[in-house]
């Protein structure tokens, strides 16, 4: 990609190059092609997964609305026995550390894993089993 002339900010009188990012391009990809210490501009969209290795100065600007989730969208959801059930394409399978024993007094490291699922933007809580599911309650087969 090609760096364009922008206006540095702030009313500044200096023009730099920056490489603009768009929607749906591979970030990493662009820094790849790029001399260390080059700026880019991010394009307002929601960038989900991306991993970024920055060269040695480089510098990273987003435009409002610019985002960048380390959330996948899961989907489609279907509704079986009562459930809404979707796939997921990743998932820890193992927990990351020990937890404080729950709410009965039991030893459990569900609190350990590192997924969560959000629904509206709402954090519904993880249980540990189907057993367990209730509204606004997800459990996560591995």
């Amino acid at each position: 990609m090609a760096p364009c002339a922008l206006r540095a900010a702030h009313g500044a009188d200096a023009v730099s190059d920056v490489v603009l990012i768009s929607p749906g391009e591979n970030i990493q990809s662009i820094v790849d092609e790029n001399s260390p210490g080059t700026s880019y501009l991010l394009v307002s969209d929601v960038r989900r997964m991306q991993r970024i290795e920055p060269k040695d100065g480089d510098s990273f600007t987003g435009e409002v609305g610019a985002v960048m989730s380390g959330a996948e969208r899961i989907g489609p959801f279907v509704r079986r026995n009562g459930l809404w059930l979707a796939g997921a394409h990743r998932a820890t399978a193992r927990p990351t550390g020990n937890c404080a024993r729950n709410q009965h007094g039991e030893k459990t490291d569900i609190c350990t894993y590192l997924e969560d699922l959000f629904l509206d933007s709402k954090l519904l809580r993880r249980v540990s089993g189907p057993h367990e599911l209730e509204p606004g309650a997800w459990f996560f087969d591995y």
